[in-house]
C-alpha cells in the first residue's frame, strides 16, 4: 500500500539499501507486482543473496562481499607491481559470472608504493623566471621531451599543482616545473626553457 501510495509504478527507478535480506526480497516482489519494468537496484551483503534478489526481479544486486573481495585482490596485485591494465582484465574476468554493479579498477599507485628503482628516479625542479623563453608558450610549442629528452611531470603554480598536463597548457612566469630525466637531459631542458631552441 505504501509503495502504491508513493506511485511507485511511475518512478524512474527504485534503490534499496536495506540491511535485512528478507525485507529486500519482499520489497523486490512488491515492486515487481506494481511495475514489471522499473529498474530496481539493491545492495546486499552476500553474493548468494544478490543472486536470489535478481531471480526475484531485481535489475542489479550489488554484493558487498564480492566487491570487498575484489578490492582486496586489486590492492594485493597493485602492491605486487602487476600492471594496472592486467589487474583490470583479471577483475573483469572474476566478475563476469557475478552480480555486481560497480567495476573495481586497479588502484592508483602512489610514489612511495612504486618499485625502489622507480622511486629513485631523479626529479629536478626548474623555476621559470622573468624573461625566460618558455613564458607564454604551450607545452606543445616548447616540445621539451623531443628537444631535450626530459619530461615535465607536473607544474606548481602558486599553491596549486597541475599534474594532468594538456598540450595547450601555457607556461607562466613563476611556475615551478618538475622534470624527470638524466642530468644531461635536465641541463638541456633548463637551457631550452630559459633561452629557446637556438641555445641548444
Amino acid at each position: 500500500e505504501s509503495l502504491h501510495a508513493a506511485r511507485i509504478e511511475h518512478a524512474t527507478a527504485v534503490v534499496s539499501l536495506l540491511s535485512d535480506p528478507d525485507a529486500s526480497q519482499r520489497m523486490v516482489k512488491a515492486v515487481r507486482l506494481l511495475s514489471p519494468s522499473i529498474p530496481i537496484v539493491v545492495r546486499t551483503r552476500y553474493r548468494l543473496e544478490a543472486e536470489r534478489l535478481q531471480q526475484l526481479g531485481a535489475t542489479v544486486a550489488v554484493a558487498e562481499e564480492l566487491e570487498a573481495s575484489l578490492e582486496v585482490v586489486a590492492q594485493l596485485l597493485s602492491r605486487l607491481h602487476v600492471a594496472g591494465n592486467i589487474i583490470e582484465t583479471l577483475l573483469d574476468v572474476f566478475r563476469r559470472e557475478s552480480v555486481s554493479l560497480r567495476p573495481v579498477r586497479a588502484p592508483r599507485t602512489t610514489m612511495d608504493s612504486l618499485p625502489p628503482q622507480l622511486q629513485q628516479m631523479p626529479i629536478s625542479s626548474h623555476l621559470v623566471e622573468p624573461g625566460q623563453w618558455a613564458i607564454g608558450r604551450t607545452l606543445a610549442e616548447v616540445n621539451l621531451r623531443a628537444m631535450t629528452g626530459a619530461t615535465i611531470l607536473a607544474i606548481q603554480r602558486g599553491a596549486s599543482y597541475i599534474t594532468t598536463l594538456a598540450a595547450d597548457e601555457r607556461i607562466s612566469d613563476g611556475d615551478t616545473l618538475y622534470l624527470i630525466g638524466d642530468d644531461s637531459d635536465v641541463m638541456l631542458a633548463r637551457q631550452l626553457l630559459a633561452q629557446g631552441e637556438r641555445s641548444l
